[in-house]
């Protein structure tokens, strides 16, 4: 796909490089694979998030910020079709690029860190779950304290395994703790 080509003279008129027309279709694939990926055509939306992935590698590199989020929305969708494997892949990819950019305590790294736990929840891998969970929420908790809306999500996230793991009374005093943020 060389659409990147109809925004070249465009560009060129505004003086701008080449690379502009390029990251500006690689914006436009993200983009329209995004909307895909809400109207349920996941093959679709697959390929052109992965068409703009390959431009955003060749523009901004693997260590990139962009490139980090163009690989979850990757890992989303395939989770959603059911590839979990491949989906835990691109979720880990994900992972090592926020670590390396902004390290352990940053909000992209709880939601990597929640994506995986998410990834593992669906394949019934609960134990596995629980420590992605449990990484985003202590991230959470360093970052906002105990009275904010995403470490009341980490909460309810944990709180949902343990139930999964027939820990009950765990789980409730968990959700309580969720429920109380919530308020």
């Amino acid at each position: 796909v060389n659409h990147w080509k109809e925004h070249k003279p465009y560009c060129k008129k505004l003086g701008l490089p080449e690379s502009t027309a390029r990251l500006l279709e690689a914006t436009e694939l993200f983009r329209t694979g995004r909307a895909l990926d809400e109207a349920g055509q996941l093959d679709e939306a697959l390929i052109k998030i992965r068409q703009a992935l390959a431009i955003f590698q060749d523009l901004v590199g693997e260590n990139d910020e962009t490139t980090a989020n163009v690989y979850e929305k990757i890992g989303q969708i395939l989770s959603a079709i059911g590839l979990y494997k491949e989906s835990l892949v691109k979720h880990r990819k994900s992972l090592e690029i926020r670590r390396l950019i902004f390290g352990e305590n940053n909000r992209f790294t709880a939601i990597s860190y929640e994506c995986i736990g998410n990834v593992l929840f669906y394949q019934g891998r609960y134990d596995d779950a629980l420590i992605g969970y449990g990484k985003a929420l202590t991230v959470c908790n360093n970052l906002f304290g105990e009275n904010h809306m995403d470490t009341a999500m980490a909460y309810k996230s944990v709180g949902n395994v343990l139930i999964q793991k027939q820990q009950f009374k765990e789980a409730l005093e968990i959700l309580c703790k969720a429920e109380a943020i919530y308020k």
